[in-house]
């Protein structure tokens, strides 16, 4: 009866069937009570049956009490194996549909102040971890602002400066900055003077445009704000939360800013748009809107129009702030004017860079940036690349000074001190030590060189792991060896599912008539 080659087939293949299942499942599903017991119990099950099978097979005594003994216990390991296979498929279905159930029931069961608890966590953490990474030795450098009041449709009148007590070390670290209340009057804000506090002017209240030169600071002012907010957010339910928006994602020209933010905070947050709707409607959030010149100066100008659209159609109590470079925001001929001030970043002085390398310990580095004064000297004006000279050049710079015979002259002198400032700058990190194993300088480049290219072909700023798209791929070729692997992978998953079932109601029925036969044969044996 065992040497049956029909009953070797089907034991075969429902034990290939439950293994392969398993294997495929079990990584992936949550873990429920008692799941590893069944998974140990039909371990031994499986074994016992490969078991009597091979002794049947090797032995040469095949006598009737051993027939007897052997199918016995097959038998009864046989059904265990039938019944826990089936509670195992029973438990996955149901842990799955649990799931299934909880992730679309959770997102609905959160309350507003449960969704508004979440995101000032979250955004907590994003703000403090960009601002950490944006800063060399976690030292601020706040620079000079100029009120544009023009910027947003308002003219600008001359006013004294505005009185505050900063301390020392607000004064080293942190230059003035300029701000313009639109319409209203110019104001020169001393260092150390927040920017939260030109936020708060009653005739600012909320609405700021941030415009300053590449690398002048305007993300990291921007950060700066949303901590502030964020910590007025946590003491007070009443304050609105301030959330980070790239204008870079903004895809559609045709969208409605509103239905962007909604969009962007579903995706990044899973916050239900009707949550953020309400947010939007009732001045809970503060978008601070970042890279606005990114978009090109055609796309620019369609985005300015359609937060002015916005803006006219919500409340004069929701606050905005956008940020942008001059130079790309003059060129667009397009204003912000439901803004009602904006912050222009100056450039470093001479007594700013000097206080800031002293604080850093760095002061031997100041005659070789003052000798090249059309060089690191104007690099170091922009506080991007003062905070890479340190890092780059922590041995000191051999002074050189140089007379050039034209502008463009000395425009690409400038550019090959940028170039080599960052080659600099990339060299001292990637050799920097690290307590593991890491990786080969020349993989980290091509990596990187890579990464910067996608990023820039796909117009993104923040890149994300899990939110990678099969168009990122270099080629064709990869493309296609991406969609056979995926391919593969689904229909691999199907299948398992699909044979899994279908055997677990085969072996329902084939099982039960089998052992009923068996037995009914056999006790018929012994009675005749």
């Amino acid at each position: 009866m065992f040497n049956h080659p029909l009953l070797i087939a089907l034991c075969s293949v429902l034990l290939t069937s439950v293994v392969g299942y398993l294997i495929n499942q079990l990584p992936a599903i949550k873990q429920f009570p008692g799941k590893n017991i069944l998974v140990v119990k039909l371990t031994i099950e499986a074994v016992v049956l490969v078991g009597i099978y091979s002794l049947w097979s090797t032995t040469n005594d095949k006598s009737l009490q051993l027939e007897v003994a052997l199918a016995t216990f097959g038998g009864i390991a046989s059904m265990f194996l039938i019944w826990h296979t089936f509670k195992l498929i029973w438990m996955l279905r149901k842990t799955t549909a649990d799931r299934s159930s909880n992730d679309n029931t959770t997102t609905e069961l959160k309350s507003p102040d449960d969704w508004r608890r979440e995101l000032l966590k979250v955004m907590k953490i994003d703000v403090e971890k960009r601002l950490n990474d944006s800063l060399h030795h976690n030292k601020i450098i706040r620079i000079a602002t100029e009120e544009r009041g023009e910027a947003v449709g308002r003219n600008s009148v001359n006013a004294s400066k505005i009185n505050n007590q900063p301390s020392l070390k607000d004064k080293l670290l942190q230059p003035l900055r300029n701000l313009e209340v639109f319409g209203i009057r110019k104001t020169q804000l001393e260092a150390g003077k927040p920017i939260i506090e030109a936020f708060d002017e009653s005739d600012i209240a909320g609405r700021l445009l941030i415009l300053g030169n590449p690398g002048a600071g305007k993300t990291t002012l921007l950060l700066e704000l949303a901590r502030d907010l964020i910590i007025r957010a946590q003491d007070n339910s009443a304050n609105p939360i301030p959330v980070l928006f790239e204008l870079t994602n903004w895809r559609d020209d045709q969208q409605i800013i509103s239905n962007w933010l909604q969009a962007d905070l579903k995706f990044r947050y899973n916050i239900p748009e009707k949550i953020s709707r309400e947010w939007l409607s009732t001045e809970q959030l503060v978008p601070m809107l970042d890279g606005l010149d990114e978009l090109g100066l055609t796309r620019q100008r369609i985005c300015i129009d359609k937060i002015n659209e916005f803006l006219q159609s919500n409340s004069n109590l929701l606050p905005l702030v956008v940020c942008c470079r001059e130079e790309e925001y003059q060129q667009g001929e397009t204003i912000l004017n439901n803004l009602r001030g904006a912050v222009c970043l100056q450039p470093l002085s001479e007594q700013q860079i000097q206080r800031y390398l002293r604080e850093l310990g760095c002061k031997h580095l100041w005659e070789g940036i003052k000798n090249d004064a059309d060089g690191l000297g104007e690099l170091a004006k922009t506080p991007l690349f003062l905070n890479l000279i340190p890092v780059a050049y922590p041995d000191g710079l051999v002074s050189k000074s140089k007379r050039f015979n034209s502008e463009d002259e000395k425009q690409k002198y400038q550019e090959k001190c940028r170039q080599e400032l960052f080659n600099q700058y990339i060299e001292k990190r990637l050799g920097e030590y690290h307590d593991r194993k890491g990786y080969k300088a020349e993989d980290v480049k091509r990596w990187l060189i890579w990464l910067a290219k996608t990023m820039k072909e796909q117009k993104l700023k923040e890149f994300y792991i899990e939110k990678m798209q099969p168009s990122y791929l270099d080629n064709r070729r990869q493309r296609i060896l991406y969609s056979l692997v995926v391919g593969a992978n689904r229909w691999a998953n199907f299948w398992a599912n699909f044979w899994a079932n279908r055997w677990a109601n085969f072996w329902a029925n084939s099982w039960a008539n089998f052992w009923a036969n068996f037995w009914a044969n056999l006790w018929a044996s012994f009675i005749v």
